[in-house]
C-alpha cells in the first residue's frame, strides 16, 4: 500500500497484514534501466528520468499515486 489515500477497509475483522511501502523511496538508474522504489511518487519519477535526459515517463508526472 502506497499512501492509502485511495483504499477502504471493511469493518467485520481484518486479519491480513498490510505493508505501507512510502517510505521506500530508493531510485537509482544503471545504463538505460531505472529503478524505483514502491513509495516513489509518479511524478518524482518521471522528473528522474526527465532529468537523466530520458523520455518516455511524461505520462506518470500527472497521475497522483506511487509507483
Amino acid at each position: 500500500m502506497g499512501n492509502g489515500s485511495n483504499l477502504l477497509f471493511s469493518d467485520d475483522s481484518f486479519n491480513t497484514p498490510i505493508i505501507k511501502t512510502d517510505d521506500i523511496t530508493k531510485m537509482s538508474m544503471n545504463g538505460n534501466e531505472f529503478t524505483f522504489g514502491a513509495g516513489i511518487k509518479m511524478a518524482k519519477a518521471a522528473m528522474y528520468a526527465a532529468d537523466k535526459s530520458f523520455s518516455g515517463m511524461e505520462f506518470a508526472h500527472g497521475i497522483p499515486g506511487s509507483i
